[in-house]
């Protein structure tokens, strides 16, 4: 039997039916079993159309029906329901909308067969909304990818969340390679756990909220690195907490390099100047203090460098007496501006000594041209003055000797030690004749000889032992200076008359300049030959006829040829030149011939011997060569320069168009001229021709954003005070009135005395990457807010390290405050509900092994110990060996909603509890398909069997007693074309023939166009209602009979009293007992007039007090009239009923004060007026009696008077909780306040 048929739930399917949700139930083959009218206005199509049929290919687009089919076994079989499933459903018309699920089975009858009831909620335009943030985010992507920088978005662990499409591509990477991993594992790091290092900690600071900049080196291809300059910086939501990381990077390979071998060079020259033997220095002038001196000064000068420059005085001081004025007036000389370029001057050393100095020096000008500065070298030449004055002193002693002899006269004795030593102007003066006398000769002989100069001496050697004669003999010496002296040596033996030998007699010619000449030549020709043949630098040497004499192995190889000879073996140089270049050179040689003259520099474009194009640079000169005029010609490979000229132009075009595309220009500023120099570009950025002629200072000036100005100006001043780069972001206002975005980096190059030359930098259009930015925030913004508003929080699962990372909405979900380090997958399941853990992990863990998405609801524990009811989902990401790499998922707080669902429970089963309890049910009737639902409570009233009974407008008809039919038939529709709620108690004939009471309410629900939907209502049970109450008003009216018997009765005997005391005043004499008998009277009739009224009156209860109050002063009126007939009475106030236990209070008031003002307030027959109001409001009732008489007799104070009739006042005003004023003037008013819960008008 088809779940719909059954009615089965009663009220609560009734109630499914009109929820503003879709609601199916399925078979176990997924057959449809029930849709509900929500779905029905929905789909276009009907129950009836769709029962029986399967639900997939009927309502489940193609491309999802598998999924679908998958999820909904997956619930069938006992697993997590499919809550949280959203897919789309088809409509009659093509059409598409997109469902949530929430599916729960249900045990169909008795014979256990179960179905799936789904209940699913139209989603369609907030999916639009997700395809809207996903189109955001793809232009934003697409923006990214624009930009010529490397950028990339981090989380706070360093995780790659986006990277725009250059590094991939210079790479040659894909996104999924760097998606998702730690930036420091990506494949531009892994090469070096240093790089990974350093990026990790660089990462780690930014996300403390720094802004990190530093330089890396990275691997952009196999083999190639580069060294960039990423600049890492947070970035926070609106309530300033950092949510993410953003990264820049810009390659500055060249600019490291630059530095690098400015660095090398600067310590090159440092290493150069710190070991060399003389002492540089740098003095500031006029103040003379030392900026700068270098180690040496402790040897050459004999002090510390820091004495120079911490006592600027100390040169003056330790100035030789000598020198002094010769000081001074340098000194004066180079503060006019006059820097002679040596000095020479004596110091005197820490211990006394005397040195003399050389000093030169360089002036370093100021701006104005002044000299600011002197740079130079001082070294110690105290040697080189005394060597000097030795020689001056020698030449002067030998002077006359020199004149008269070429030669070294000389002499040895017998045993061969000298005994004289003359020299002549051979210049051999620093050997000392005294010096030599007695030294044997052979102490001349130099240590350290050659084999050449040892042979030397061995022949003379040899003659001297054999008393031979030598002529013209070459001996090598050694000078007692140590220095060696080539000599030309003759010499004899001498004998005496016996033939004994007496010694040796010579002369010897100092040769030693010549030997030295001779050398020098040689080893000059030695150097120029190595200095051609191994420079760079190639020496041609050819004829008037062009023919080439001699070729450097340099110039051979320029040439492209194997060896200077195979260019010697040229008939002519012409070879060597490209044919555009024969005709200039042979004018160029005919002018040489001529004896004019050629520009000393020529650029050639010459071919190799393979034919490949070579540059030269040529240098010629005329020479003699063997006697005859010869060309020789220096020439250089310009090759690389003129290629690098070329490359440069086309860089240059390159840059230019690089500028031009990436809309970045380039400007310098010259302090000294005070002059801006703009690239094409930054005028074109600044939206003027790119031809303009402009006054760039003005120009900018007047283009910086009035609100920017401060920032931009203080930027620039502080980058210049600073020395230190700077970059900065700000907008610029074009002519035409449009604003752009400015990046802007520059730095200041300085002087060395710390004045800036030149500021240098960039300016690139931003204006898009701005716009992206902001674009970006939003987009985050709206994420953070449709998170928070949903309760959707997301999360990552890292599965190796089981580290987490939660969404800012997960924080809040899970109560815990944020940015706190989310805890690993172990900790977080101990968070999960005791019961439902091991269900969570075995769900999880068979997702990622079956490779399925994970879906689960369960509990939460807060940290305050509450429990809160998620939703989670999620999937898992593998890597290239199958191995589960990462999950990511959302959590959805659904505790409202479960409640909600278990409220919706306990609200059903609550009302069917009261249905029962109140044999009150309840229906559902559609009008349009005439369809009628019962609660299970009409079933028990009707006393029908729920499954044998099928339910319509039609069966209920029949259940009515046949004299009421009509009548409940009509007031139905009476009520639904009126448009109006109906109420009626009717009789129903059960089966067996009994008859019960029911009162019947109901009220209809109409659509758009006014047509009537549906009716809903309920039915008591008012049988037993009914019987009581005709019991009830058959007792009531026995009461009401005896209430008003008792009353006529009460009234008669205080009537039959009032009579017997009037009876008995007759018979007195005495006024005052009289009219004592006579206030008795007046107060028993307001007691008659009372019960009387309401023996009379419908209502037993209660009194009108105005018509009592008129009917009782009239009665007095009469009483005391007669004695005085110009009082006037009136009575007014409010129409009110009053209950007997205040009426009758204030009635008795009321006989009181109008008696008393009868009586007393107007003496002697005056005429006046008594007036009795009463008014009622706001819960208090207020009786006002007055009169115009005389007054309160003097001293008179109603509260305090002992009266009979005020204490009666008094006493009834107390009975009804009232309160009593009095007021004197013109006559008496007395006031009655009193509370008054419920009255009727």
């Amino acid at each position: 039997m088809s779940w719909a048929k059954q009615g089965r739930g009663g009220f609560s399917t009734s109630l499914l039916t009109e929820l503003p949700a879709i609601v199916v139930v399925l078979k176990a083959d997924g057959r449809i079993d029930y849709i509900n009218p929500f779905l029905e206005r929905l789909s276009g199509l009907g129950l009836d159309e769709v029962r029986g049929r399967d639900w997939f290919d009927t309502f489940v687009p193609a491309r999802e029906r598998d999924r679908v089919r998958a999820l909904f076994r997956q619930g069938w079989n006992g697993k997590e329901p499919t809550r949280g499933n959203v897919n789309a459903i088809l409509t009659a018309d093509g059409r598409e909308r997109m469902i949530e699920w929430s599916d729960t089975t249900l045990p169909e009858g008795k014979d256990g067969e179960r179905v799936l009831m789904a209940i699913g909620v139209d989603v369609t335009a907030r999916e639009a909304d997700r395809a809207m943030s996903a189109a955001e985010l793809k232009r934003f992507k697409g923006l990214l990818d624009s930009l010529a920088s490397y950028i990339g978005l981090f989380d706070l662990k360093g995780t790659v969340v986006e990277a725009n499409r250059l590094p991939l591509e210079v790479s040659g990477l894909e996104r999924e390679d760097v998606i998702g991993k730690p930036f420091w594992e990506t494949w531009w790091w892994s090469w070096s756990p240093g790089a990974m290092e350093q990026l990790r900690n660089a990462l780690a600071q930014a996300a403390t909220g720094m802004t990190v900049r530093d330089e890396f080196l990275t691997r952009l291809r196999e083999n190639e690195f580069a060294t960039l300059e990423i600049v890492f910086a947070p970035y926070r939501d609106e309530h300033d907490r950092i949510v993410g990381l953003v990264g820049s990077g810009v390659d500055v390979s060249e600019r490291i390099r630059t530095r690098r071998e400015l660095e090398e060079s600067e310590m090159r020259f440092r290493s150069l100047v710190e070991n060399a033997q003389d002492t540089f220095f740098r003095m500031s002038v006029p103040s003379g203090q030392f900026t700068y001196v270098s180690p040496s000064a402790a040897q050459t000068l004999g002090y510390d460098p820091d004495d120079f420059i911490e006592d600027p005085e100390l040169i003056p001081r330790i100035i030789h007496p000598d020198s002094v004025d010769y000081f001074e007036r340098e000194w004066a000389n180079i503060r006019a501006g006059k820097v002679a370029p040596r000095l020479s001057y004596r110091i005197v050393d820490p211990v006394g000594g005397v040195r003399w100095i050389e000093q030169s020096s360089t002036a370093v000008p100021g701006k104005d041209g002044e000299i600011v500065a002197l740079e130079g070298i001082m070294r110690d030449v105290s040697e080189q003055h005394l060597i000097q004055n030795a020689l001056r002193y020698n030449e002067r002693r030998f002077r006359d000797l020199a004149e008269q002899s070429s030669d070294w006269l000389w002499e040895l004795d017998s045993d061969l030690r000298v005994s004289f030593v003359a020299t002549g102007r051979t210049e051999i003066s620093s050997i000392n004749a005294g010096d030599a006398l007695g030294m044997p000769y052979n102490r001349l002989q130099p240590s350290g000889m050659s084999e050449t100069q040892k042979a030397e001496w061995d022949a003379i050697h040899d003659r001297i032992k054999a008393h031979e004669a030598y002529r013209d003999m070459p001996l090598t010496i050694c000078d007692p200076a140590g220095v060696i002296r080539h000599l030309l040596c003759n010499g004899r033996p001498i004998f005496d008359a016996a033939g004994n030998f007496n010694g040796y007699r010579g002369a010897a010619n100092d040769i030693t300049d010549r030997v030295e000449s001779e050398r020098a030549v040689a080893v000059s020709e030695k150097r120029f030959r190595g200095l051609v043949e191994s420079g760079t630098m190639g020496i041609l040497v050819y004829g008037l006829d062009h023919r080439p004499l001699y070729a450097s192995p340099q110039a051979a190889a320029m040439l492209g040829y194997r060896s200077a000879d195979d260019v010697l073996e040229l008939k002519s140089l012409d070879a060597i030149l490209d044919d555009t270049e024969v005709e200039r050179v042979a004018a160029l040689r005919r002018r040489r011939m001529k004896g004019q003259r050629n520009p000393p520099v020529q650029e050639f474009l010459g071919r190799r011997k393979d034919g490949s194009p070579v540059w030269l640079l040529s240098q010629a000169a005329d020479i003699d060569w063997d006697g005859q005029r010869a060309i020789m010609s220096t020439v250089v490979d310009i090759t690389p320069q003129k290629l690098a000229e070329r490359a440069h132009a086309r860089s240059e075009d390159r840059l230019t168009q690089a500028q031009r595309i990436a809309r970045v220009g380039s400007w310098e500023y010259d302090h000294a001229r005070s002059r801006w120099l703009w690239s094409d570009e930054l005028k074109h950025l600044f939206g003027f021709p790119r031809d303009a002629k402009i006054n760039e200072v003005e120009a900018f000036a007047r283009a910086v954003h009035p609100e920017d100005k401060k920032q931009v100006f203080g930027s620039f001043t502080r980058a210049i005070e600073t020395a230190a780069p700077f970059e900065i972001r700000h907008r610029i206002v074009l002519p035409g009135g449009g604003v752009r975005w400015i990046s802007a980096q520059g730095e200041t190059l300085f002087d060395d005395s710390g004045a800036p030359l030149l500021t240098r930098g960039t300016m690139q259009d931003i204006t898009e990457s701005k716009e992206a930015a902001i674009a970006v925030e939003e987009l985050a913004d709206r994420l953070r807010e449709a998170q928070r508003i949903g309760r959707l929080g997301s999360w990552e699962l890292d599965i190796p390290s089981g580290q987490l990372n939660w969404s800012e909405e997960n924080y809040r979900i899970r109560e815990v405050e944020a940015g706190t380090t989310p805890p690993t997958y172990e900790e977080f399941l101990k968070t999960i509900h005791p019961d439902d853990r091991q269900r969570v992990r075995d769900l999880y863990e068979t997702s990622v092994r079956e490779r399925q998405p994970y879906a689960a609801v369960h509990r939460l524990v807060m940290p305050d110990g509450r429990v809160k009811w998620v939703q989670q989902r999620a999937e898992t990401l593998y890597g290239e060996n199958g191995e589960p790499l990462k999950s990511r998922g959302t959590v959805q707080d659904i505790t409202e909603q479960h409640q909600a669902e278990e409220a919706v429970r306990e609200l059903v089963d609550r009302l069917n509890e009261a249905q029962r309890i109140a044999r009150l049910g309840s229906w559902v009737l559609d009008i349009r398909t005439n369809r009628l639902a019962w609660s299970d409570e009409i079933f028990r009233i009707f006393e029908a069997d729920p499954a044998e009974t099928e339910v319509s407008y039609e069966s209920f008809l029949s259940y009515l007693h046949p004299e009421d039919r009509d009548m409940v038939h009509q007031a139905y529709w009476d009520a639904v074309e009126q448009g109006k709620p109906y109420q009626l108690v009717h009789r129903i004939l059960l089966s067996d023939g009994r008859v019960k009471w029911v009162e019947e309410r109901g009220e209809t629900v109409y659509g758009k166009d006014g047509a009537p939907q549906l009716t809903r209502g309920t039915v008591q049970d008012v049988t037993e209602l009914r019987k009581a109450q005709a019991e009830l008003e058959s007792s009531l009216h026995e009461k009401e009979v005896l209430l008003r018997e008792i009353h006529h009765r009460v009234k008669n005997n205080l009537q039959i009293i009032s009579s017997l005391l009037y009876f008995q005043g007759q018979g007195l004499t005495d006024a005052k007992s009289v009219a004592g008998l006579q206030d008795i009277r007046n107060r028993l009739n307001a007691m008659v007039l009372v019960h009387e009224r309401l023996y009379r009156s419908s209502d037993l209860a209660e009194v009108d007090f105005a018509e009592y109050a008129t009917s009782l002063t009239a009665e007095l009126a009469r009483v005391y009239r007669s004695r005085n007939p110009d009082i006037s009475l009136h009575v007014g106030g409010d129409a009110v009923l009053l209950p007997i236990e205040i009426a009758l209070p204030l009635g008795m008031v009321v006989t009181e004060l109008v008696s008393n003002a009868f009586k007393y307030a107007f003496p002697g027959g005056r005429a006046g007026s008594i007036s009795v109001t009463f008014d009622s409001g706001d819960g208090t009732g207020e009786m006002v009696v007055s009169d115009d008489g005389v007054g309160l007799a003097e001293g008179l104070d109603p509260a305090q008077s002992e009266s009979f009739g005020w204490r009666v006042v008094h006493a009834l005003v107390e009975q009804i909780d009232g309160v009593l004023t009095t007021s004197a003037g013109t006559g008496v008013h007395v006031t009655v306040t009193f509370p008054l819960k419920e009255c009727r008008r």
